[in-house]
């Protein structure tokens, strides 16, 4: 049930979001971002490494699996930041839009920032208290959400876009923590 509201609620709003940006924003900064977004969106399937499942799996979990869960999650954070941002002129080059470089190179710090979830998330997976993890979602979803349209507002142009997905990941990381 939680998952399903929390599904519903974060989809809704981030409609109503995108709607409301689609009025602020340019087309063009729509497609540069998208243009980012098909390279990162790629490299992230490769931050978790399976290490969720492998601690909903375990019976018992000590602080020796959860602490090396941990460090091997922020490991590969930072290498697929660095990752990202050494591929980044490329990237760039291939899409013919130089904007695509900053834009990788700051959207690389939600492999890192994202890296910080992976423990707590999982472990309320587990527990299986869905209602907590719709919280977390709904919360950044939110936040993030207005973050996005007060930038766009403010004229950040393509940065409200990015900038508001990196505040999504920082946000997530603080409720989940707390």
């Amino acid at each position: 049930m939680w998952t399903g509201i929390s599904q519903f609620l974060s989809q809704a709003f981030q409609f109503i979001v995108i709607i409301i940006l689609a009025r602020l924003l340019y087309p063009e900064q729509f497609g540069i971002v998208g243009m980012a977004a098909i390279f990162t969106g790629f490299i992230s399937r490769f931050n978790e490494l399976g290490l969720s499942a492998a601690i909903i799996q375990r019976k018992n979990i000590n602080e020796m699996h959860l602490s090396t869960s941990f460090w091997t999650s922020l490991a590969t954070g930072i290498i697929l930041c660095i990752l990202t941002i050494i591929v980044s002129p490329y990237i760039a080059d291939y899409f013919q839009e130089e904007l695509v470089r900053p834009i990788l190179i700051i959207s690389s710090i939600n492999f890192i920032v994202g890296s910080f979830t992976v423990i707590p998330r999982t472990l309320f997976t587990k527990s299986l208290d869905f209602k907590k993890l719709a919280i977390v979602e709904i919360y950044a979803t939110f936040i993030s959400g207005l973050i996005s349209i007060l930038l766009a507002v403010k004229g950040y142009g393509v940065w409200s876009l990015v900038l508001g997905g990196i505040s999504n990941s920082f946000i997530s990381v603080l409720i989940f923590w707390k």
